[in-house]
């Protein structure tokens, strides 16, 4: 089962993300020495399939504390739409998986995003999911560098995903604690600035 990056043009909240189905020839899938023809299925994600925010108790700018934001357990949420129903729907019983997305840590980190949700639903022949999971690189998609990606597989970079991660919840935490702070500090000292937000 094969998951690449897709065009961001609306079709993942519609729920209309396809799905491509093929044959390889025995032995083009070095990885998986499977007697055979192998059937591929292949679809994509438009963007990440999660987002970081606080655990509701958090949520309330009249009862927390901003500083308590740094401390706050965050959690992670599903991205608005359908998306991690149709990867479940598509991937549940794959006996591979081939991660197909931009070769940079945005990139490596929407790969485990998506390992998140089908490695428990993978085959159980074989053994351990995370040992039949592979990474495709490449710097253009023409055939000659698609095919080369495929007939090379990798792993994927677990410390380029967790340094986005990293990112982002230290922007979450910055710029939540901030943007709560200095909204509550200027209501009532400035005219036109009462009731609203000023974001950091």
């Amino acid at each position: 089962f094969g998951v690449g990056a897709g065009d961001n043009d609306g079709g993942s909240e519609r729920g209309r993300l396809p799905v491509r189905r093929f044959s390889s020839l025995p032995g083009s899938f070095p990885p998986y020495p499977k007697s055979g023809p192998l059937s591929h299925s292949v679809t994509s994600v438009a963007g990440h399939v999660f987002s970081i925010d606080f655990a509701a108790e958090y949520n309330s700018w009249d009862t927390v504390d901003p500083t308590e934001l740094y401390l706050a357990p965050v959690v992670k949420i599903p991205t608005k739409g359908s998306v991690v129903h149709h990867l479940k729907t598509a991937g549940r019983g794959a006996d591979v998986l081939v991660l197909w997305m931009d070769c940079d840590r945005e990139g490596e980190n929407i790969n485990f995003e998506v390992m998140d949700v089908l490695l428990p639903l993978m085959s159980a022949e074989g053994g351990d999911p995370g040992a039949r999971v592979f990474r495709a690189l490449f710097s253009a998609i023409t055939p000659a560098d698609v095919l080369k990606a495929y007939r090379t597989l990798g792993r994927p970079d677990r410390r380029q995903a967790e340094s986005v991660d990293a990112r982002a919840e230290l922007d979450l935490r910055v710029g939540a604690s901030f943007s709560r702070f200095q909204s509550r500090f200027f209501q009532g000292r400035y005219a036109g600035l009462d009731g609203g937000v000023l974001s950091y």
